[in-house]
């Protein structure tokens, strides 16, 4: 009896380390994969898009998994705060998405880019394979923090149907201002004064919806576009001061850039002004274009698209950004959705790996198609970028056109540097200063950013 009892307790204590040794082998089986698993976070619902791209990365590098999780969030801002707030709590991603006007706030919290060979340039061997302006708006204090996934380009959308009905009532001075396509910001403003018609304040036919706050699409990247055409900085090149609203000299007169730059897009909404064309009772902009209420606005690409998701057959022309002069380089404004590292994570050499697959043609190809984004990858055509209308199937050429010209904006904290530029427009549009004063005052408020 005792002889079985000691068999029976044998046969226990063998199944018992068996099941132990069963436990750790699949205990160690499930932790080992994690300390190679890349977290990667969105704020765009597109987890299967990234693991159909990211399935070659995959399998060049087995024992390696890909987290995507899709940040739910009302808007970009609350979006960025979740991130934040989980990468403070040791629980956040190892790679996140960001527009590029971002960085220059994350870069203290973000890796540059790291490269395999130490002699390579991380920014040269960016722009062998991503345009190379758009390698410049991910580039920080000489340093390359992001790679682009995509990117998109302000041009100027045009309704076709309202502006032949206008021209085709114009008397032969009029028919002469609206044939021309305008490629400076004196053209826009003389075209929109020939098209406008306002009874006082009353604006009965608008040219174009442009010079508001809450009513222009996209205000503050509108007027970063002009600030980047007009050479604007926030700070000094030391960072020890705000250069914001300083006179420019040439050929010893002084100039204000960031003043003109106020005075133009304010103009279109002042009733003071000949290009008068837009206030706050208009209502949304994209609703007013496509309602035949106005003729024109800025837009993205993706506003083209949103556009003709509405309407397909709506009757609309694209045209590349108006300039601030005419012979001159072109400066283009451009955003882009771009990968950057946490500086926390424990996979530095293999998340930067993975950016640099992501910038390959084909996996851009492939979430261009997947998602009709223009992908940010070096465009081959030669063709310059002529200033006439062209159809929207013209509109994705266009825009990676632009993407060559796109020139850096620095925003010390984008937040903070919007709601500047937000307030500026309001005080000359709403509270009546002139635009030197507003220059003023938002140089006051910029002082936050300089460098003790």
């Amino acid at each position: 009896m005792k002889r079985g009892v000691l068999l029976l307790l044998g046969l226990i204590g063998a199944a018992v380390i068996t099941a132990l040794i069963i436990f750790l082998v699949r205990s160690a089986g499930d932790s080992a994969p994690k300390d190679k698993v890349l977290k990667i976070w969105s704020p765009f619902d597109e987890k299967k898009i990234y693991q159909e791209i990211s399935r070659d990365f995959t399998d060049a590098n087995p024992g390696v998994g890909l987290e995507f999780e899709f940040i739910d969030a009302k808007d970009a801002k609350e979006y960025e705060a979740r991130v934040v707030n989980a990468i403070a709590d040791g629980d956040g991603p190892d790679i996140w998405l960001v527009r590029n006007d971002w960085i220059p706030k994350h870069a203290p919290k973000s890796l540059a880019a790291v490269v395999s060979n130490p002699e390579e340039d991380p920014i040269a061997l960016a722009k062998t394979k991503i345009e190379p302006a758009l390698v410049d708006l991910n580039v920080f204090e000489n340093k390359l923090y992001g790679i682009p996934l995509t990117a998109d380009s302000l041009m100027m959308l045009y309704n076709l149907d309202f502006y032949n009905n206008v021209a085709n009532a114009a008397d032969e001075a009029g028919k002469k201002t609206l044939g021309v396509t305008p490629t400076t910001w004196s053209d826009l403003s003389s075209q929109s004064a020939v098209v406008s018609q306002r009874k006082e304040a009353t604006i009965q036919r608008s040219a174009i919806a442009l010079g508001t706050v809450d009513t222009t699409f996209a205000p503050s990247d509108v007027l970063t576009a002009f600030m980047t055409q007009a050479e604007v900085a926030i700070l000094t090149e030391d960072k020890k001061n705000v250069g914001f609203n300083l006179a420019r000299f040439k050929g010893g007169v002084a100039e204000f850039p960031a003043t003109d730059v106020l005075d133009f897009y304010t103009s279109f909404a002042r009733v003071d002004k000949s290009n008068y064309s837009w206030n706050d009772t208009m209502g949304n902009p994209i609703d007013t274009f496509v309602n035949q209420k106005t003729g024109a606005l800025i837009g993205y690409y993706s506003t083209l698209q949103t556009i003709l998701n509405r309407d397909p057959n709506f009757e609309i022309r694209v045209v590349p950004l108006v300039q601030r002069q005419e012979k001159t380089d072109r400066v283009d404004y451009a955003t882009t959705w771009s990968f950057i590292v946490n500086s926390e994570t424990t996979q530095p050499q293999l998340s930067w790996n993975y950016l640099s697959y992501m910038a390959n043609e084909l996996v851009q190809q492939k979430y261009s198609e997947k998602t009709n984004k223009p992908p940010a990858t070096k465009y081959n055509n030669p063709t310059i970028i002529v200033p006439s209308l062209k159809l929207p199937s013209e509109a994705a050429e266009l825009v990676r056109l632009q993407f060559r010209t796109a020139k850096q904006f620095v925003k010390p904290e984008w937040q903070q540097t919007d709601e500047i530029f937000q307030d500026a427009i309001r005080q000359v549009v709403i509270l009546g200063k002139t635009a030197q004063n507003s220059a003023d005052s938002a140089a006051e408020r910029f002082k936050i950013f300089v460098t003790p």
